[in-house]
């Protein structure tokens, strides 16, 4: 008796124009193909890309200045999201101060100045659930 084995293979599949019946994707996406038996199923994944939380301060790291680095780094993940078809889920905007930090005390408190509060954390549910949905379009 013969034995199926079951695998699964990531790729990337560059969007292109089909005359047949094979799927033709609209952009280049990772794809999970996983074969079972005599059938296959073909997955697009979505990626969903999120910026860092703002930060002004690490009070157990005091002098790093964080905020200048964090914004260079949100930007680089913006720009390759956008490069990749990716979906960017931009916390940083929504919760920064003037000064690159997490708004306090909307969003944190004075002396911590890192972790979301719980108004913080429903603000990051919100934008969450866009990009989620944003995916499944």
């Amino acid at each position: 008796m013969a034995e199926w084995s079951n695998a699964a293979v990531l790729k990337t599949v560059e969007g292109h124009t089909s005359g047949g019946s094979n799927p033709s994707f609209s952009a280049k996406s990772p794809v999970i193909v996983m074969m079972t038996g005599l059938y296959f199923f073909c997955i697009v994944i979505k990626v969903v890309v999120s910026s860092i939380l703002p930060a002004i301060e690490y009070l157990w790291r005091p002098g790093l200045e964080p905020a200048p680095k964090i914004i260079s780094i949100n930007t680089a993940l913006k720009t390759y999201t956008q490069e990749n078809n990716f979906i960017y889920l931009d916390y940083f905007s929504a919760m920064a101060d003037d000064k690159g930090g997490l708004k306090v005390p909307d969003y944190t408190t004075a002396n911590d100045l890192v972790h979301p509060n719980l108004a913080g954390y429903l603000v990051m549910e919100k934008l969450a659930e866009k990009a989620i949905k944003k995916a499944f379009q």
